[in-house]
């Protein structure tokens, strides 16, 4: 199963971050048809074809997809 892996640094404060993923995630959930749930600072999603994470942390993002 291919695997993409990309972690990217950020100036936000934590809450503007997770706001930030929250917002794209609800974007991209209605628009693929996609689930998606927050355990604590990782944020989980699935949709046919696709699933992954993305981990908001102090000063970086990391997303781990699956295809």
């Amino acid at each position: 199963m291919p695997q993409i892996q990309i972690r990217k640094k950020h100036d936000l404060d934590h809450d503007r971050a997770r706001a930030t993923a929250e917002k794209l995630a609800a974007s991209l959930a209605s628009e693929y048809h996609a689930d998606y749930h927050w355990q604590d600072d990782e944020l989980k999603f699935r949709s046919p074809g696709i699933e992954g994470q993305l981990y908001v942390g102090k000063d970086e993002v990391e997303i781990n997809v699956r295809l």
